[in-house]
């Protein structure tokens, strides 16, 4: 190649334009570490795509803060010193768009980062005795985490693994207690969800081995440990108590401040245990903890009234609809719990347990006052928790029977019994819970219509806490037809700049009153109606963005 040639390269390429870098919605499938203690400061990771970096943070409750760093998809977190324990929901935005909200755990003990190599019983990480909750990730496929701590002779330990219920981990996880030998001493799986829990008894005072490895959470033909950077866990281990769930387990939206103490529920916890300390959480949950145990609980608040399980041995009627929340203290107990509701009323009756994260496998029965059975229920379809609908004899009087399948009974055997009429009702739900809007074009949302129980009204469509320039066009949910159960509505935009925050969608009646929020799944399973939109920036005939909205 001649020099003239190689000069007249060079200046094309100079003279070239710069490819625009690609601007992209973040993406993000985990945070590692997946929580901090309250008064720390952690650097995380967040795996995913970030184009461009940094981003912008949103947080679903004051108490923790979310930074970017210099470098793309590291994070500092801060939790403030009084900030509630549980779950935090974070999302992460940009001009072009937002990621799904994904959460964050707070606690209340020291925490770790697990060290590899840790995978054999030879390189254990080394934990000391204090309470301690460990943050690990299985990385790849076979991955196995082991960590090493001393009891003494008689010592109760309580190991908790939290991956897929709260943080959403693909995973199954197992936990094992190990002796310095190589023998399995103990072993959980699926007890009862996907994220197990054990304690174990020290024989004699020495080094005892914690195992964690996991399974897919959707099973599949792969006969091997799994693993992937989205394998995120915490694992509490401590000599103390831990507390996972509390009774009663829910609270009334219209008694919230007189609604009783909720006692805590857990592994070895002091016999004389004080009530917990409860606080606002996110969506429709309060949050309940002790300061000096490890873990927390998530109370539901509900528009019932509720009520503990009846401890006298005759006890007057329980007016529905309620929440009645209980406990099978022990092996073979059977909880009796009358009810009152209107003579004729169709009576919707409902055992939660399993769904709460209880161990117990809860068995229905209700009988009129003769003693005559009206209805008996174990699982659901394919729901452990049972349900049964029945018609409320002439004296207006039931007892309803519970009981475990199993005769099993303890502490952490918890339910909670949903008395009410059969009512009409409307569900209704979107897939995703962000949108982008592009002001050239109508966005559409797609809704799903549940219709429940012979809810037979119109339905219409709001729309709360768009920005100026944006209008809601809203669709019609007719009784029948196929807009019964579903409809699309459209986002309009004109003469809008870019604009990024939470909105809500409302269903209403035909008069115009709110009949229920549009709301989507979390990976927790629990319900958001905090909806994220993004106003993209104008562009002109080019694709190109306007000089005046980008």
């Amino acid at each position: 190649m001649s020099l003239r040639t190689t000069a007249l390269l060079l200046s094309v390429v100079a003279l070239a334009p710069l490819a625009p870098v690609a601007a992209d919605a973040p993406k993000v499938s985990s945070f590692y570490p997946g929580g901090a203690r309250r008064g720390d400061t952690v650097q995380v990771q967040a795996e995913g795509s970030f184009k461009p970096w940094p981003v912008q943070v949103w947080v679903d409750r004051p108490g923790l803060m979310f930074e970017p760093g210099e470098e793309a998809g590291r994070f500092s977190a801060t939790v403030s010193p009084d900030a509630s324990p549980g779950v935090y929901w974070v999302r992460l935005y940009n001009a072009e768009g937002a990621a799904p909200i994904r959460p964050f755990v707070v606690g209340t003990l020291p925490e770790i980062i697990e060290a590899e190599p840790n995978d054999a019983g030879d390189q254990a990480q080394a934990i000391g005795p204090e309470a301690t909750v460990i943050n690990g990730k299985l990385q790849k496929s076979g991955d196995v985490d082991t960590f090493a701590l001393p009891l003494d002779s008689g010592q109760t330990l309580v190991a908790a693994l939290e991956a897929n219920r709260h943080l959403g981990s693909p995973m199954d996880g197992v936990l094992q207690i190990v002796s310095p030998l190589g023998f399995v001493l103990d072993h959980a799986d699926n007890s009862p969800t996907l994220d197990p829990g054990l304690t174990f008894t020290a024989p004699s005072a020495g080094t005892y081995l914690v195992r964690v490895f996991a399974f897919p959470a959707e099973p599949n033909s792969s006969i091997r440990f799994a693993g992937a950077e989205d394998y995120v866990y915490r694992l509490t281990l401590t000599t103390g108590g831990l507390v996972d769930l509390a009774l009663p387990s829910a609270v009334s939206a219209s008694g919230i401040e007189a609604a009783p103490d909720s006692l805590p529920v857990g592994w070895n916890l002091p016999v004389e245990a004080a009530s917990l300390t409860t606080a606002p959480a996110s969506g429709r949950r309060r949050v309940a903890w002790d300061d000096n145990l490890a873990g927390f609980a998530q109370l539901d608040i509900v528009e019932i009234p509720v009520v503990l399980e009846p401890d006298a041995d005759d006890p007057p009627p329980i007016p529905a609809p309620a929440l009645v929340c209980g406990r099978l203290d022990i092996p073979g107990q059977v909880d009796t719990i009358p009810l009152r509701a209107p003579a004729g009323a169709s009576l919707s009756l409902r055992v939660e347990g399993r769904s709460l994260g209880a161990p117990i496998d809860p068995v229905l029965r209700i009988v009129d006052s003769s003693g005559a059975q009206l209805a008996e229920a174990d699982d659901s379809r394919r729901d452990p928790d049972p349900q049964a609908t029945v018609t409320v004899p002439a004296d207006g009087l039931l007892t309803v029977s519970i009981r475990d399948l199993h005769g099993r009974g303890g502490p952490r055997y918890l339910y909670r019994l949903d008395a009410r009429e059969v009512a009409p009702r409307l569900v209704a739900s979107v897939a995703a819970d962000h949108f982008e809007l592009n002001p050239g074009s109508p966005l559409e949302i797609a809704v799903s219509i549940d219709r429940q129980d012979g809810f037979d009204r119109t339905v219409t469509f709001a729309a709360e806490g768009l920005p100026d320039g944006v209008r809601l066009e809203s669709a019609t949910s007719e009784p029948e037809g196929d807009s019964s159960k579903k409809v699309t509505l459209r986002l309009l935009a004109v003469d809008v700049s870019p604009w990024s925050g939470s909105v809500h969608l409302l269903a209403l009646d035909p008069d115009g009153q709110p009949l229920q929020p549009v709301e989507a799944s979390r990976l927790d399973g629990s319900l958001t109606e905090d909806l994220w939109l993004t106003v993209l920036p104008a562009t002109d005939s080019t694709g190109e963005a306007d000089a005046d909205g980008s």
